[in-house]
């Protein structure tokens, strides 16, 4: 068990080091300006991802161990028709909000669905324990999207020919995953397939339950860089953009923590061993402000050695982007028991309020006040969610204590 934990954890962490990897080196060879609309350009992935997707790598996860093999596989057949249906609906919609072309706009949309199908079977690899399967689809899209964005940007392409480096990942990943869920999977004998009905938004009503957690993730890294670009400029987006990408390693290190210690929290909270389970936080969250003090120098060095002299802000900004997501690298250890204790409606309120409050009162006042409101603004909103986390973690404790 361990053993798949750590080489699901070494994929994880190889995949999402590739886009860190790919962000340092288009930062070296462009302007501060082009770095920050191509950092846009992310942001609409991002948002087409969750509007398009809605969620089915977290409903299969869940719909994998509640379902009969039939009724599983009936209910994500209906999901990916529902993701089909939203995707010719987005065209129309980026089509008329954004400066992008029909074509690209068409290539763009047809890759997310594509990358929709293959992170569905990701998952699936995923519940089935699949490591070899899960690891190769994640690092053939990372891998081939971070090979075709380096060539686009060593070659000199405009910035926004980036959408065809994401065609080429999504297909080459999802041509990789069907061809080894194919050769891997036992399908059901009778595979089913309808066409939608009125019963069926049943499976998309399951999926729009985990939305809004999205959109609060989205409105934290995503908005908040749109913003930036309309009240400031794109050579300010660049430098905080490429900033957020390398103070990101350290929520890479907690998301990779996090599959090596979930599976002991759950086992130490059945066993109801609160205060061993206190001091073992307490242990892991002193080990990551370490690891956060180590990292705040380290980068430092990195981004001096390897950047040209016009990313001005982007050592100041990466130092204040590391400060200030601390908290929330904390609170992503405590929420595990949150989850335990099946108050995950409550973490997905926390964080929606919490990041809609940050959007709102950025979208207010950071062309009055600035960078410095954004991170200030930024640490003080994760610090509050952390207290409100560490506070009903603290008291789901003493109600279990005083029920044993």
């Amino acid at each position: 068990m361990l053993a798949k934990v750590i080489k699901f954890g070494f994929s994880e962490g190889l995949t999402k080091a590739l886009p860190f990897l790919t962000a340092l080196f288009v930062a070296k060879i462009v302007s501060p300006s082009t770095y920050g609309s191509y950092a846009l350009l992310l942001v609409l992935f991002e948002i087409l991802f969750i509007v398009i997707s809605i969620n089915i790598q977290a409903t299969t996860r869940i719909d994998y161990f509640k379902f009969e093999p039939n009724d599983f596989w009936n209910s994500k057949i209906k999901h990916l028709q529902f993701s089909l249906i939203f995707s010719l609906l987005t065209i129309l919609v980026v089509l008329n909000l954004t400066e992008l072309n029909f074509t690209l706009t068409i290539i763009m949309v047809v890759s997310v669905f594509l990358r929709t199908i293959s992170v569905f079977i990701t998952a699936y690899f995923q519940c089935e324990g699949k490591v070899f399967a899960f690891a190769l689809s994640n690092v053939t899209f990372a891998s081939v999207l971070a090979g075709a964005t380096i060539l686009l940007f060593y070659l000199n392409y405009h910035y926004v020919n980036w959408i065809l480096c994401l065609f080429a990942a999504s297909l080459a990943q999802l041509i990789i995953t069907i061809l080894v869920f194919i050769r891997s999977s036992a399908l059901p004998h009778k595979f089913p397939f309808n066409f939608l009905t009125i019963h069926d938004f049943l499976v998309l009503q399951s999926a729009l339950l985990f939305t809004p957690q999205a959109i609060a993730w989205w409105l934290r890294s995503g908005a908040e860089r749109v913003l930036i670009e309309s009240h400031l400029s794109s050579e300010i987006l660049g430098n905080y953009a490429l900033a957020a990408n390398v103070a990101g390693v350290l929520i890479i290190i907690v998301s990779t923590l996090n599959l090596v210690i979930v599976p002991e929290i759950n086992k130490i909270l059945q066993k109801e061993l609160y205060s061993y389970l206190r001091r073992m936080l307490f242990k892991f969250s002193f080990l990551l402000i370490l690891i956060t003090f180590v990292f705040l120098f380290l980068s430092q060095w990195i981004l001096g050695y390897i950047l040209p002299e016009t990313y001005t802000f982007v050592s100041e900004y990466t130092l204040l982007s590391i400060i200030s997501i601390t908290p929330q690298l904390i609170m992503m250890l405590y929420i595990n028991v949150l989850y335990f204790q099946g108050k995950g409606a409550y973490v997905a309120k926390l964080i929606l309020i919490g990041y809609s409050v940050y959007f709102l009162l950025l979208a207010l006042f950071l062309k009055g006040f600035g960078m410095y409101f954004l991170f200030g603004l930024l640490g003080g909103i994760n610090l509050i969610m952390l207290f409100c986390t560490l506070t009903v973690s603290r008291s789901c404790f003493k109600a279990e204590a005083r029920e044993s």
